[in-house]
């Protein structure tokens, strides 16, 4: 599959429309828990979907891999964003991933996102170096970064402008 395909998928599960093969009724049951999966009492299983809880967030969605490849969609219940990891690795912490990517947002409430200074955005991305890969997002009127691999509270900073387009962190 590829991430157009698996957008169309999750926001085909995300809807609350009635029309089509699948109806809004099925489209809940679905994404509600069915069935436990294990001793944690963070993972479950709906309709076809996987539902992981944490952090008192709850996010449905639908993993897989064949021979060396792994993905893993992931939508936040409550907030509606949904995050799409694809890897051409079959031991890729995919779950981590899209979760970590999940918890860089969750860090920009509402009201920040309302008044976002816009000549900060240019900014936002995805970077890697030697060290690995972090993630920089627009929080206010402040740009926050934190690797995706890594739980929220680990490691999050907030870039501070040294230069023109130029932040230490």
């Amino acid at each position: 599959s590829n991430v157009g395909d698996l957008a169309k998928f999750l926001a085909f599960l995300s809807s609350e429309d009635d029309t089509g093969i699948v109806g809004k009724t099925s489209k809940r049951e679905m994404k509600r828990i069915q069935v436990k999966t294990g001793d944690e009492g963070d993972r479950f299983y709906g309709l076809g979907t996987s539902i992981t809880e944490r952090r008192g967030e709850q996010y449905f969605g639908h993993g897989g891999g064949f021979q060396g490849f792994t993905t893993r969609v992931l939508v936040n219940k409550k907030s509606n964003i949904g995050v799409i990891v694809l890897t051409n690795s079959i031991d890729a912490w995919v779950e981590e991933i899209t979760l970590g990517v999940h918890d860089v947002f969750s860090r920009m409430n509402e009201e920040a996102i309302k008044k976002q200074v816009s000549n900060l955005r240019k900014f936002e991305g995805y970077y890697r170096d030697r060290w690995g890969d972090i993630v920089v997002v627009q929080a206010g009127n402040k740009l926050i970064t934190k690797s995706p691999f890594e739980a929220l509270e680990e490691k999050v900073a907030t870039l501070s402008p040294t230069r023109k387009n130029e932040f230490r962190i």
